[in-house]
């Protein structure tokens, strides 16, 4: 479910990955969903997450994706603070994601 109204680029800032997404997610994987979360693709976000995603485009607000890897674990692209930093964690770590990122 790509975002077909919103064409812009995201602004990700300073990328933080956490060393357990580095050990567990390829290369490949990483680049895809930051190229994908940059566009505005949220992943596998159900459809309230992906409109609470769209409504913080205008407004500077958190915008969080969930993708899966090539072996089929999930983890999350969190950018945070109008686009000053993001986050690639797995799904597991999330809550240390959001309080490192604030």
């Amino acid at each position: 479910m790509m975002n077909e109204a919103k064409k812009q680029t995201i602004d990700m800032g300073y990328i933080v990955t956490s060393g357990k997404a580095l050990r567990r997610l390829s290369e490949k994987d990483i680049g895809l969903a930051l190229a994908r979360h940059a566009k505005g693709d949220w992943g596998d976000c159900d459809a309230e997450a992906w409109k609470r995603n769209n409504d913080a485009l205008a407004s500077g607000g958190e915008l969080f994706s969930l993708y899966r890897s090539h072996a089929g674990e999930p983890f999350c692209v969190l950018t945070v603070d109008g686009g000053l930093s993001t986050g690639i964690r797995m799904l597991d770590e999330y809550h240390s994601l959001i309080a490192e990122l604030h």
